[in-house]
């Protein structure tokens, strides 16, 4: 069994930033990284206040806590200094308080989800009672713009256009029975 160089703090630490922070490693791939024995990763992990029955540990929280850890212990510290290190530190989350975390994600994305579907459920009702009402809407808004202004000149404008027909010679007329000026206009045709 060749033995792996023990890598010092500070090439521990280039190793780990060159992965990015997300990472998830094994104890067995910490101990090839860092050249370390099981038995020193487990108890450096564990004087860090890390879970050591964990899986998997991230290249972040191996950069905040074991990489300062294995500062102090290369200066000559101890792990009474490295445990003192870690009680200025913030407390580490639980895998369970993870979870619940997670949880309450899950349930807040669910919540906006059903609250997105209950406002368009609402939207949807109010818009087909609005169908009903918009040729009023639309009656109101056009004889508004008619009574007004610049609307009222431009609607009379195109009604006289409308109301003026050709005869046979080619010359215009006015129709005097609004029934004429009725036939003009585009008549409906029904489906058969």
């Amino acid at each position: 069994m060749s033995m792996k160089k023990q890598k010092t703090a500070i090439e521990i630490e280039a190793a780990f930033t060159a992965l990015p922070l997300e990472t998830l490693l094994t104890k067995k791939q910490i101990e090839e990284i860092t050249g370390l024995s099981d038995n020193t990763v487990v108890t450096t992990l564990a004087k860090c206040g890390i879970p050591t029955s964990s899986r998997t540990y991230s290249v972040a929280l191996l950069l905040e806590r074991f990489v300062p850890a294995r500062k102090i212990l290369d200066d000559g510290g101890t792990y009474e200094k490295v445990e003192q290190f870690v009680k200025t530190l913030s407390p580490l989350e639980s895998a369970e308080d993870e979870e619940d975390g997670g949880a309450l994600i899950d349930a807040l994305d669910q919540l906006e989800e059903d609250a997105a579907q209950v406002l368009y459920g609402a939207i949807e009702e109010r818009a087909e009672r609005l169908v009903g009402y918009m040729p009023k809407m639309l009656m109101k808004a056009v004889s508004g713009a008619i009574l007004k202004g610049a609307g009222r000149q431009k609607f009379k404008t195109e009604l006289m256009q409308i109301l003026k027909v050709e005869n046979s010679t080619g010359q215009q007329k006015r129709l005097a029975n609004p029934e004429e000026a009725q036939k003009l206009l585009p008549s409906e045709t029904q489906d058969s």
